[in-house]
């Protein structure tokens, strides 16, 4: 299931736009217990998308039409992530057999991302005079960004088949990764027209 909530709004001019974007990231908590984690990769891998994190999204963005048909575009977009979770529960599940110590964590995480991306697509918008009509992007493109990372926790062995537990390790993660990223989408929208205005004849 789609849990990333992104709204653009954009402003039309002759042969560019200029846009604003505000996303929002939900979780995938257990909805009987929203601190607990389990999956093969919960906790395992500190600073990546897992399941966890909520997140929210701010970007601008103008595009250039290469027409005056305002078909064929470059759109430059320029956008900041602000990823986040609580100190909760994770356990590793099918970790080396399902009866050998797994690890625990309890963590937290604070993560940022700095990106750009640069697109090329193609526009269709609905025809005629109607004010109000329907817009579909078609894009490709590359992008880079920067990550910082910051993970704070404790993790241990748990030997649920000899209840046996190990003391909880402190642990601390706290880098910035620079990464390169390919993109390829659609996106649909809806398309506002200015109304036309009708000069009196005298």
């Amino acid at each position: 299931m789609c849990r990333d909530l992104p709204v653009t709004v954009e402003r039309f001019y002759k042969r560019h736009t200029v846009g604003l974007t505000l996303g929002y990231r939900s979780d995938a908590s257990r909805p009987d217990n929203p601190n607990h984690m389990v999956g093969y990769f919960a906790g395992s891998t500190p600073g990546f998308t897992t399941p966890r994190f909520k997140a929210v999204t701010l970007g601008i963005n103008t595009k250039y039409y290469l027409s005056k048909r305002q078909d064929l575009y470059l759109d430059a977009q320029f956008f900041y992530r602000y990823w986040w979770h609580n100190t909760r529960f994770y356990e590793e599940v099918n970790y080396s057999g399902s009866s050998a110590p797994r690890p625990e964590y309890n963590t937290s995480a604070r993560n940022h991302v700095l990106g750009t991306k640069l697109l090329f697509g193609v526009t269709s918008a609905s025809k005629g005079k109607r004010r109000i009509g329907t817009i579909t992007n078609l894009f490709v493109g590359l992008g880079f960004r920067v990550k910082w990372i910051n993970e704070d926790g404790a993790t241990r062995m748990a030997d649920y088949y000899n209840n046996r537990y190990s003391s909880y390790t402190p642990y601390s993660d706290h880098h910035y990764d620079l990464l390169p990223s390919i993109h390829l989408g659609v996106s649909f929208g809806m398309l506002v027209r200015k109304a036309e205005r009708a000069d009196a004849a005298e």
